[in-house]
């Protein structure tokens, strides 16, 4: 229907949440191409706004995908941006470069310094996973709390890109914990083992 009456927003719109229900279905390859799709027809038409949300959406896809240079690479799109500055932190440490991940987020929270809504989750989670890395269960099972209540506050979900991530990320909290993110609850696992020290 947008492409009969040349809604080209529309039709970007729509591969954009495409490209999230394909990889909820579990067709990364197909999500890449919606997302890119949305990205190419919102900047041909100069939606700004929507090019950062595309991207963002990209981004996302690319790390459920466990692509982290193709998210870093949309997520720098973004520019000096605390959404973007955090997938850019969170695709740092797919690579396991730590302190590039930690100058990304320290700009971001310079932005945001309260963190608030999606982005403020997006914020606090990866905060937690290099308190994770860190060896620091306790404060990353903190984060994960404040996170959350931000997300419940806001009134935001998870999003199917947000939930792929997040789903595979976090697999121990507070020593003795495991965390299912869909709902928050926690359930023993067994002792958390440090993957080495942040750089």
């Amino acid at each position: 229907m947008h492409q009969q009456v040349g809604n080209h927003r529309g039709i970007a719109q729509a591969h954009q949440l495409m490209g999230d229900a394909a990889l909820e279905l579990g067709r990364p390859d197909e999500a890449h191409e919606r997302c890119s799709e949305a990205v190419s027809l919102f900047r041909s038409r100069g939606f700004e706004p929507d090019i950062r949300g595309a991207l963002i959406s990209a981004a996302w896809v690319a790390l459920a995908s466990d692509d982290p240079s193709g998210a870093e690479a949309c997520a720098r799109e973004v520019g000096a941006d605390p959404a973007g500055l955090t997938l850019v932190a969170r695709a740092c440490l797919g690579e396991q470069r730590y302190g590039e991940a930690r100058v990304a987020l320290a700009e971001a929270r310079r932005l945001q310094p309260q963190p608030a809504g999606r982005t403020g989750a997006w914020l606090l989670e990866t905060e937690a996973e290099l308190d994770l890395i860190a060896g620091d269960g306790a404060g990353a099972g903190r984060l994960l709390d404040e996170a959350q209540a931000l997300r419940r506050e806001a009134g935001v979900g998870l999003t199917p890109s947000e939930r792929a991530y997040r789903d595979g990320l976090f697999r121990v909290v507070g020593g003795e914990a495991v965390i299912d993110l869909r709902d928050g609850a926690r359930e023993p696992l067994g002792r958390f083992e440090s993957i080495g020290p942040p750089d």
